[in-house]
């Protein structure tokens, strides 16, 4: 269906996401409640469908790169 929770798993970053087997195919990322403290640039675009995601709870967002989202054209949330 296309949802990808990785909510509560106490990971640090989103850089190994482009190790995932098919990340075209993610349209949702949950990552609450974790330890992520930066967004790099381009960090998520392997995940060319991501409609939704969200971040929210982290140690996060001190660093969010201005290019953390670039290629996401569907990213609605």
């Amino acid at each position: 269906n296309g949802e990808l929770s990785l909510s509560h798993v106490d990971i640090r970053s989103l850089k190994g996401i482009a190790m995932l087997p098919y990340p075209h195919t993610v349209t949702s990322l949950d990552a609450r409640n974790n330890y992520i403290a930066e967004l790099p640039g381009a960090v998520c675009m392997y995940l060319k469908n991501l409609k939704k995601i969200d971040v929210s709870n982290n140690n996060l967002l001190t660093d969010v790169a201005p290019d953390a989202f670039q290629g996401l054209k569907q990213l609605q949330e």
